[in-house]
């Protein structure tokens, strides 16, 4: 839910649901480009964001050949220099979906990609980092050969992508959607990629976030308990949390969140034990940036 005119809501008039968007489970996802969903996620040189689930049903996708081929790409925020390795994706059994393309570095950039094949069933994304660098990353899901960013593959976006063959990076009618296995260039094999997507569609798009509010409802002070806020759910990086009573708050963990405030006293601080490498991660709609927040040795978020 999302509240117009910022106010605390009763406990009682906000039914429990499981935190999701539009079925696609996350802890962050804000929409951009030809993009379904996008997660955000961090890696330090002691934690690292434990990845993300995904669902795939025939009621958000109409999966035209029984399956649908979903590119996963991941890029470093603005201000990081995470160099990412290629996205992996496990069944909810944890056998891992072998990849039909995995680049680690894509043409012109460290950004990387990965292109799987995914029946019906639920799914869990694990994001890694090369060569020891750290910091925030974004993922970004799309519909394999949707050159035209309406979340949809057709004819269409197989003529158009056949017009632009040879179509380098630099050239006036290179489309990066239409490079399809990211080598900088677009080709025949790009044309075989979107010509088996062809009739794959999903319905799925992202929500706007929610202001949620702490009501300390769990008592224990802790940022992790689902009691403690409005609706007795957990704010994500979609979401603005606000904490505008005075106490203190505790993380024991990595949080995201779209944006925090922090009111009236509202104290910030860490458990023991947490005091080195624990972050907040706080995504800025507005400026699509991720910032991490990291907190001092007293415990105190440096924001």
């Amino acid at each position: 839910m999302r509240f117009t005119n910022p106010r605390r809501p009763s406990r009682s008039s906000t039914p429990k649901r499981r935190l999701t968007v539009e079925g696609l489970e996350s802890r962050q996802m804000l929409a951009a480009g030809n993009a379904f969903g996008e997660f955000y996620g961090m890696v330090a040189a002691d934690f690292a964001t434990p990845g993300f689930d995904i669902s795939i049903s025939a009621s958000d996708f109409n999966l035209a050949g029984g399956t649908v081929q979903i590119a996963m790409r991941v890029r470093a925020v603005d201000g990081s220099i995470v160099d990412p390795a290629a996205a992996t994706i496990r069944t909810a059994a944890g056998a891992t979906v072998a990849p039909k393309l995995a680049k680690p570095d894509v043409a012109g950039s460290h950004n990387s990609l990965a292109i799987v094949d995914l029946a019906a069933g639920n799914y869990h994304i694990d994001v890694a980092a090369e060569h020891g660098t750290t910091g925030g990353y974004v993922v970004e899901l799309t519909l394999v050969g949707d050159g035209d960013r309406d979340l949809r593959v057709t004819i269409a976006d197989v003529n158009a992508l056949r017009q632009r063959f040879g179509a380098k990076i630099g050239d006036g009618t290179y489309v990066p959607e239409m490079d399809i296995d990211a080598d900088g260039r677009i080709s025949s094999l790009d044309l075989a990629w979107a010509v088996k997507n062809n009739g794959d569609t999903t319905s799925r798009r992202i929500v706007a976030g929610r202001t949620v509010f702490w009501d300390g409802g769990a008592g224990d002070g802790n940022w992790f308990s689902h009691l403690n806020w409005s609706g007795d759910q957990l704010p994500t990086g979609a979401d603005q949390a606000v904490i505008d009573v005075s106490g203190i708050v505790t993380l024991n963990g990595v949080a995201t969140v779209g944006n925090l405030s922090l009111q009236n006293g509202a104290v910030l601080t860490h458990s023991p034990g947490h005091s080195d490498g624990l972050n907040l991660l706080v995504i800025d709609q507005c400026r699509r940036q991720l910032e991490s927040a990291a907190l001092g040795r007293e415990g105190v978020a440096g924001i």
